[in-house]
């Protein structure tokens, strides 16, 4: 039986990936483009925060639990994860093709 705790949030985020890929579809095209290592100035720690995030055990004190394990903590943080997605794919309707 699938555990609904362990896959509702990268759910919402696989959602969110999908509308995000699709939504991109006719956009304008860009004026100019950001160099290489302007780019990799910000998909660097983009790239570390997602491994720290995916990893189950993080040795030392990032790895400590500094909130109880609980089903409201729980729930927060996927209102948090919600409200953080719908407020992008609201921007990006309100903001359109641009």
């Amino acid at each position: 039986m699938i555990n609904v705790a362990e896959w509702l949030i990268p759910g919402l985020w696989l959602a969110w990936a999908v509308f995000w890929l699709k939504s991109s579809y006719g956009v304008k095209r860009v004026v100019r483009r950001e160099s290489a290592l302007s780019r990799a100035a910000h998909f660097v720690p983009l790239g570390v925060a997602g491994v720290l995030l995916s990893v189950k055990s993080i040795p030392g004190w990032l790895g400590e639990r500094w909130i109880a394990q609980s089903w409201a903590v729980f729930m927060v943080g996927v209102a948090l994860v919600v409200v953080g997605l719908l407020f992008s794919v609201w921007a990006r309707i309100t903001l359109g093709g641009n």
